[in-house]
């Protein structure tokens, strides 16, 4: 009689470690996607907030790209940019700190999506408008790489806006449940 007491004791305590032990498992892997979940939104709040620090910097670029060209294409041997040291100096800074920016996003320190819903498109169009200033500083430099984390990025932003904004004419003529 003893010796079967001992058996159920065994048995009662290895079962209830074992319950143990999926349950301290279980609690591991809520608490791992809770930090996961809470690094992605402090990796998202860094991205607003970074992006607020310095979209002044886009804001008054764009301002003078306006100013200077209206609507037309920039051109590096066109006298209202060669001519214009100001908005050289202005076109670089924008560029060194996109650059920067980009990097950190790009290497997942910043958060693609949030950039892209809050100033990603705006931010590839003055990329892609700035583009022939960009090839001739890397020809100029002898440095094919320059800037090449922000032209990364608003390829990456074009990606992202197809992914969250989808073009709802483009499925059109596919028949569902066919």
């Amino acid at each position: 009689m003893l010796d079967k007491l001992l058996i159920m004791t065994s048995i009662l305590t290895n079962c209830a470690l074992i319950i143990g032990v999926i349950i301290a498992l279980g609690q591991l892997w809520l608490a791992r996607k809770s930090l996961k979940a809470d690094h992605e939104r402090r990796k998202k709040q860094s991205t607003i907030e970074f992006y607020h620090k310095i979209f002044e910097s886009p804001m008054k670029l764009r301002g003078e790209i306006k100013d200077v060209f209206g609507d037309d294409h920039i051109n590096v041997t066109d006298a209202r940019y060669k001519d214009n040291e100001g908005l050289k100096k202005s076109i670089t800074s924008y560029l060194s700190l996109m650059e920067r920016f980009a990097t950190g996003i790009n290497m997942e320190v910043y958060d693609l999506n949030a950039f892209t819903r809050i100033a990603g498109k705006a931010n590839a169009d003055t990329f892609k408008r700035l583009f022939p200033i960009v090839e001739e500083r890397r020809k100029t430099l002898s440095n094919p790489n320059l800037y090449k984390e922000f032209e990364r990025l608003t390829e990456n932003i074009a990606k992202e806006r197809e992914r969250i904004y989808p073009d709802p004419g483009k499925d059109r003529g596919k028949i569902e449940h066919s």
